[in-house]
């Protein structure tokens, strides 16, 4: 029974030892990350886990990415009790507060003590910083923790988002959550996938506001809680530190924000015309499309209107046999004198003193067109004329008829007729 209960512990003890040492992957970010203390960009699967009493230690989540400028880091902690008792950027003694703190080891290659290219980044609840850096000098003398914040020039992001009052223990506080963008040039990598270096995640739990100026750094009361994600409460030794491996790449749509992001103002502004333009055409061709689908042929256009699709004259004299309005006589003696021309709704409707959208209803009730629509008949018409007396090319008729594009003539041309410009053209010769 005692063999079996060793055996069991042994197995947990394993199972604890190899979970503390897993391998951490850090993705590439999935899309830009905006340091601005609020967490919708993140996943958070890493935990770092308070043990110890009393029940309301805190419950931290956080998660790390990666670009090609910054490494990232998130932490969502759910904390009854926020106090700050230490306040400035570069204040040794911010882990007094509550607090967050990241180690890095830049060259993967530290063993139980922090070289020079071993740094600690603690950041308080309230987006202050403080960073250590290996120190040579106290490496020499031997010291326990050999690192120094003086001369530490790095400038990191921080940001956080506050769910609760500070230093006021008659209330229940929330959470706080942390966003961290550390710049790879300043601690030294060139970041690519697949690299691998060190790193730990710890989390300061502070529950008290006496006066601690004149505490000594060790002395650490029930009040301070202090652990890593491995479980550990003395944390700052490379031994037990996580190995962690850059992973992925950004896909074409980060690339392109990252691009334009980079870019000078002109190319930006060049870029959004060419954007720009590039829906505008993708809108015009919907619409002509649109257009072409609504479009009626002759046969269609005559049931409407009644006209005598057996007539000898051209279909120039389009609904002779209705008893026209003024208002349609006006506009169709507009288009006729401005056949050649890309005539624009509004000035067809401004030329009868009517607005665009009493225009269409009138045109809709004498003629079941659209104001387009009877502006192209009437095009085609003239068109069909002119190929009838045979003086001109297709591609003549439809520019003198007001066409741009020789070919939408045709397939406009082809859909109200029933053939095309050239096939019309043999059937008369």
């Amino acid at each position: 029974m005692r063999q079996n209960g060793l055996s069991v512990l042994l197995i947990f003890v394993l199972s604890a030892s190899t979970w503390a040492q897993q391998d951490i992957s850090i993705h590439f970010a999935p899309k830009p990350v905006i340091i601005d203390g609020h967490l919708e960009e993140w996943q958070l699967p890493l935990e770092i886990k308070h043990t110890s009493s009393p029940f309301y230690r805190n419950q931290v989540l956080c998660g790390l990415y990666w670009d090609y400028e910054y490494l990232l880091a998130a932490f969502k902690v759910s904390d009854s009790q926020l106090c700050v008792n230490a306040t400035g950027n570069n204040n040794t003694r911010l882990y007094l507060n509550d607090a967050i703190e990241i180690y890095i080891d830049c060259k993967n290659d530290s063993q139980d003590k922090m070289d020079l290219n071993d740094y600690q980044i603690l950041i308080s609840l309230t987006g202050e910083k403080t960073i250590f850096k290996g120190d040579k000098q106290q490496i020499q003398r031997g010291s326990h923790v050999p690192k120094d914040h003086e001369g530490t020039n790095i400038v990191i992001q921080t940001k956080s988002n506050i769910n609760g009052t500070i230093n006021d223990a008659t209330d229940k506080d929330i959470e706080y959550t942390l966003e961290i963008a550390v710049p790879w040039s300043a601690i030294g990598i060139i970041p690519k996938e697949g690299f691998e270096f060190r790193i730990d995640l710890c989390n300061n739990d502070i529950d008290t506001t006496a006066d601690m100026r004149s505490w000594a750094d060790t002395y650490h009361p029930p009040s301070m809680n202090f652990v890593n994600v491995c479980g550990k409460s003395d944390f700052g030794f490379p031994d037990d530190w996580q190995s962690v491996r850059l992973m992925g790449s950004p896909d074409w749509k980060y690339s392109l924000y990252r691009t334009y992001q980079s870019s000078p103002f002109v190319l930006k502004f060049s870029f959004g015309i060419l954007v720009l333009g590039l829906f505008a055409g993708l809108w015009y061709q919907h619409s002509q499309l649109r257009f072409f689908r609504n479009f009626p042929s002759k046969k269609q256009n005559a049931k409407l209107t009644g006209t005598d699709l057996d007539e000898p004259e051209p279909i120039a004299t389009i609904n002779k046999d209705l008893a026209l309005t003024k208002e349609i006589t006006h506009v169709k003696s507009y288009i006729q004198r401005h056949i050649d021309e890309d005539i624009p709704v509004e000035k067809l409707a401004a030329e009868i003193n009517v607005s665009v959208r009493q225009l269409q209803r009138i045109l809709k009730t004498e003629l079941h067109l659209t104001p387009k629509q009877y502006i192209t008949i009437l095009k085609l018409e003239k068109a069909e004329e002119m190929l009838h007396q045979g003086q001109w090319t297709v591609s003549e008729v439809a520019f003198q008829c007001g066409f741009a594009d020789p070919s939408y003539f045709g397939a406009v041309f082809k859909k109200y007729f029933g053939q095309s410009p050239a096939e019309y053209r043999k059937t008369i010769l």
